[in-house]
């Protein structure tokens, strides 16, 4: 699906794609910390049944959503998964926090700006600042 909407995209002008990386990563904002740290959302009662049958759930959504394998971050087994995930968190995110990417907090206090519309009254810094620092924590 993803191929073949790409493909489309390509044939109009001004239409901007999504690339595997970029779907990856969105998987990762969905799921990522609370598979890898699900003490942090009140999920520390899950069994690692419920965990595992939690990323089988993002594994085929990633597929119907045309992800390919090899860019699909959620893996057959949640050990495997929590490494990958953790991966994500050590290449992708502690890099542009530590080098201080300049469109990056930009384009995280944007992000964080459209959810405070869903009513969330925490203030888009104090919540940067909260995710860098759990962020740039060793993973357990």
């Amino acid at each position: 699906m993803h191929h073949s909407a790409n493909l489309a995209a390509d044939r109009v002008p001004n239409v901007l794609t999504i690339t595997q990386r970029e779907l990856a990563i969105t998987v990762h904002g969905f799921i990522g910390f609370a598979i890898t740290h699900p003490e942090w959302f009140g999920l520390q009662d899950l069994t690692d049944e419920e965990l595992e049958a939690t990323v089988h759930f993002w594994r085929v959504i990633c597929y119907v959503l045309g992800v390919d394998d090899r860019f699909n971050l959620c893996r057959e087994s949640l050990a495997e998964t929590r490494a990958v995930f953790n991966e994500v968190v050590n290449y992708y995110y502690k890099r542009r926090i530590i080098l201080r990417h300049s469109n990056s907090e930009a384009m995280q206090f944007a992000a964080l700006k459209g959810i405070q519309r869903f009513g969330i009254s925490i203030r888009p810094k104090v919540i940067l600042n909260l995710l860098n620092d759990v962020i740039l924590m060793d993973p357990v």
